[in-house]
């Protein structure tokens, strides 16, 4: 079933203001300046800071699987106490039914560091991630960077392969660490309506526009942890698509509050859920 350009708009649920976004979003390099900063200024209580997260969402599609939902992330944190050392690990929850399941694929890692002054790099290693199950809705991939010390940076990045369509990962910006840097694009095909939703008191600025896109029709999609997608080509689909461009800088930390229940719903996120056409 085709939308109009109408229905696509009404999808949107909220509003804001309309900024300059760069279509193709990449990290520079880390540099020796980055290394040695002690502290973050705009919060000198912060163990440690996001300095850049980013991602970019869209839609593949297989003839044995049908559509699949493919979200490219990559994060770059600063560690500036002991306490921060912490975020060296990262644990990502994955769901599952009986039939199919998200997978966490292409994961690649760095640490950064000063020695002798000079940046060096330190790859994430095999026996550093694990993947395991602890219950029957869901399976969990924990990583953690190597030779990892206080003033160094650590990145990575991954893919998020999810056969369900009825809801995209969440946008989260705000989290018990600042964020210096956002930036995401989200691309949905005509075929899906999704209403967005905002939760969270900070603001994020984003732009959209209706764009063309061809997709090949494969027959296969190798989903492994460990090893990148193989397909083979069957066709090509042409279709109209939605791009949604976010963009956030300087997010201050939110915390634990005393009386406050549940602190994750007062953090800026943007879920996307599917809606019923009318």
């Amino acid at each position: 079933m085709k939308y109009t350009l109408m229905k696509l708009i009404v999808a949107i649920t909220f509003l804001c203001c309309f900024h300059s976004f760069a279509q193709d979003y990449e990290l520079e390099k880390v540099s020796k300046e980055e290394l040695e900063l002690a502290t973050y200024r705009a919060d000198s209580s912060a163990s440690a800071v996001i300095l850049d997260r980013s991602r970019n969402t869209y839609f593949d599609y297989s003839a044995s699987q049908g559509w699949v939902v493919i979200t490219d992330m990559h994060e770059r944190i600063k560690i500036l106490s002991k306490e921060g050392l912490d975020y060296a690990t990262n644990r990502l929850k994955a769901y599952k039914n009986h039939k199919d399941r998200i997978k966490i694929n292409e994961l690649e890692g760095f640490t950064y560091t000063l020695e002798n002054g000079e940046v060096k790099k330190y790859p994430l290693q095999d026996e550093g991630v694990f993947e395991y199950s602890e219950s029957d809705d869901y399976d969990f991939y924990t990583w953690t960077m190597p030779n990892v010390k206080v003033g160094d940076i650590i990145e990575w990045k991954y893919t998020i392969y999810a056969p369900f369509v009825s809801s995209l990962v969440p946008l989260k910006l705000q989290q018990d660490i600042p964020l210096k840097h956002y930036y995401a694009t989200i691309s949905t095909p005509q075929f899906f309506l999704y209403k967005r939703v905002k939760r969270g008191l900070y603001d994020i600025d984003f732009k959209e526009h209706i764009g063309e896109r061809s997709l090949k029709i494969n027959d296969a999609i190798n989903l492994d942890f460990k090893h990148k997608k193989q397909s083979e080509n069957l066709g090509t689909l042409y279709f109209k698509e939605l791009i949604s461009q976010f963009e956030a800088n300087n997010v201050p930390a939110l915390t634990h509050e005393k009386y406050v229940n549940n602190i994750d719903d007062y953090k800026l996120q943007v879920l996307y859920e599917k809606a019923v056409p009318v």
